[in-house]
C-alpha cells in the first residue's frame, strides 16, 4: 500500500484537471524539514500531471502555524528549495507560489490538499504495538508513514 501522501496527489490529478493546486500544510513549523512534505507532494502532483499529458500546474503553498512561527525562516529557505523543485523535476516545473498562514482559517473550498506532520511530534514515545516487545526494536524504524516496505505489525497503529 503506497502512502496517501502519492495515492491522494495521484488520484486528484487524474480525476481533475486545475490550472492552480492549492496545498496547506498545517503546523509547518520553521525547521529544515518544513518544506521537505510539501516538496513530495509537488513533485508527485507535478509528475502525475507529466504522465498523463497534463500541463504542469501552478502551484500555490499555504504553510500554516501559530502567528509566533518564524515563517521568515520558511521564506529564506525558498531559494534553494524551488531550485531543488527544477532539478529534479525538470524546467517545465510549473510556477509555485507561497504565503504563510498564520492562525487557522481557510475560505470554504479553497484547498485542494491539506497535509499536517504535527502529531507525530506529540507523541511522548513509541507506541507499544509499534515496537517488537524481544529487542525493544521499532518496528517502522525511520519512516513516518505506512508504505509497501513497512512490516506488516505497522497496520496496529490503527489500535492506538
Amino acid at each position: 500500500m503506497m502512502p496517501v501522501l502519492c495515492t491522494a496527489p495521484q488520484d486528484f490529478c487524474t480525476t481533475k484537471v486545475s490550472t492552480t493546486i492549492t496545498i496547506a500544510d498545517l503546523g509547518c513549523s520553521s525547521g529544515p524539514n518544513t518544506l521537505l512534505a510539501i516538496f513530495a507532494s509537488l513533485s508527485i502532483i507535478h509528475n502525475t500531471c507529466r504522465q498523463l499529458g497534463h500541463s504542469p500546474p501552478q502551484f500555490l503553498m499555504l504553510p500554516n502555524d501559530l502567528p509566533s512561527n518564524d515563517f521568515n525562516t520558511v521564506f529564506m529557505s525558498l531559494p534553494e528549495f524551488q531550485k531543488r523543485m527544477r532539478e529534479e523535476n525538470g524546467l517545465d516545473f510549473g510556477p509555485c507560489y507561497i504565503a504563510g498562514v498564520p492562525g487557522g482559517f481557510f475560505p470554504a473550498k479553497s484547498l485542494h490538499f491539506v497535509q499536517s506532520s504535527t502529531s507525530l511530534h506529540w507523541l511522548s514515545q513509541v507506541p507499544v504495538k509499534l515496537s517488537d516487545r524481544s529487542n525493544k526494536a521499532l518496528v517502522n524504524k525511520g519512516k513516518v508513514y505506512i508504505s509497501r516496505t513497512s512490516p506488516r505489525g505497522v497496520e496496529s497503529w490503527k489500535l492506538i
